[in-house]
């Protein structure tokens, strides 16, 4: 049962509790399927969105007995999340005056073992969308060239999610890794209009590759969730070919629409069942792999390393790399085109250099450290040299 289904929660827009309420019981039947058992966090608006709203993740006292929920460890403490598992509990959450559920990566009962990998495109400005719109499709191409496929939905609100289907078997550390392995090699490709630096102050009007999404508490917006926003906007799925022709943008799906596009084209992401997906193989012992550096960019690696490692830097201290590889393994061993990626530390003036050479590999840098300005900002990063390669993390593509 909803209480005050008359409240209004969109005042623009009067849109009611009651409306919402019955837009997610509607929109269940496909939507449930996608969030089932994966925690949520509450984005709740008892006054409506024109007041301020709050997160809610903890949920320890008023809830029905039928209600399922999941204790997650966290730092000093655990935190009892909610779990949707059908329509009811769906509803229970909105009669919350939730408007957006948020969830993890991963279901319960294994919460260090995610599914997805979810990678979000946030803009500094929301007037370019041929920029936003080139920057999806640059990503599922490389996507693409990984022989990874990948999903698509509008934000509801200033991007897009593209989402690649994990088999559960990577845990969170390695899937966070990938991602953002896979969001520093995009932003090297297009460092003009894209970033990983997340403070706006220091994007340069850049659109912000977001891999933070797939960390182990970290949430996105629920697939057919209403965000907070004037007019009600859904983060709705909608095809590549929809995005290449420009036909969608991040807020073109209103939870006064949904059910005429649900109509015409039914649950855009039912097809993301069984696809090639992402699993790790193994974690090889250290290796020796020596990388070429300067005197001065050697200093700075060094002392890099040695805050690691809480001892004092040496001349030829070392530094930690993780280089993910990514090998095509569907019924052969041959590596197809950009089958492989490394990702490797260099000099701040020399190019980055790969820690090996196989065929068709693809290399860039990744940031390790970064020096404040004096006005307390963090500058564009700064990149230091390996001494030595100590481990790598190994994934492959299962078919």
């Amino acid at each position: 049962m909803i209480t005050h289904p008359d409240k209004i929660l969109f005042p623009d827009d009067g849109i009611t509790k009651g409306e919402l309420a019955s837009y997610y019981e509607a929109i269940a039947p496909i939507m449930v399927p996608h969030i089932r058992a994966r925690p949520i966090t509450m984005e709740r608006f008892p006054a409506g969105i024109g007041r301020k709203g709050f997160i809610q993740k903890d949920v320890s006292k008023g809830f029905p007995d039928w209600l399922q929920r999941v204790e997650v460890p966290k730092k000093g403490g655990t935190v009892h999340h909610p779990l949707v598992t059908d329509t009811r509990s769906l509803l229970w959450i909105v009669n919350q005056n939730c408007i957006t559920p948020h969830v993890w990566t991963r279901r319960a009962p294994d919460l260090y073992h995610p599914d997805v990998c979810v990678f979000d495109l946030d803009p500094s400005r929301e007037d370019e969308p041929d920029v936003l719109r080139g920057a999806a499709i640059a990503l599922r191409d490389l996507l693409d060239e990984l022989g990874l496929p990948s999903w698509v939905k509008t934000s509801g609100s200033k991007g897009f999610h593209i989402v690649v289907p994990l088999d559960g078997k990577a845990d969170v550390g390695r899937v966070a890794g990938f991602a953002n392995t896979v969001g520093t090699l995009l932003v090297k490709r297009h460092a003009k209009t894209l970033t990983q630096e997340f403070s706006k102050a220091d994007r340069g009007g850049r659109i912000l590759v977001d891999t933070g999404r797939n960390g182990y508490s970290a949430t996105f917006a629920a697939v057919y969730a209403v965000r907070p926003k004037p007019g009600a906007p859904v983060s709705a799925p909608c095809t590549w070919e929809e995005v290449e022709r420009g036909a969608v943008a991040p807020r073109t799906f209103t939870l006064r629409t949904m059910a005429a596009r649900v109509a015409d084209v039914g649950d855009l992401w039912s097809d993301m069942r069984d696809p090639p997906r992402v699993s790790r193989v193994n974690v090889s012992p250290r290796l020796r792999v020596r990388a070429q550096a300067s005197t001065r960019s050697a200093r700075t690696g060094s002392t890099v390393a040695a805050r690691r490692a809480g001892r004092k830097a040496a001349p030829n201290a070392t530094a930690d790399i993780i280089a993910i590889t990514i090998a095509n393994t569907k019924g052969s061993t041959a590596l197809t085109p950009y089958s492989q990626l490394a990702i490797t530390r260099c000099s701040a003036s020399a190019p980055a250099t790969p820690i090996a050479t196989p065929a068709n590999t693809v290399a860039a840098a990744l940031p390790t450290t970064r020096r404040r300005t004096s006005r307390g900002r963090a500058p564009s990063a700064i990149l230091t040299p390996i001494s030595w390669v100590r481990r790598v993390t190994q994934f492959r593509i299962t078919p």
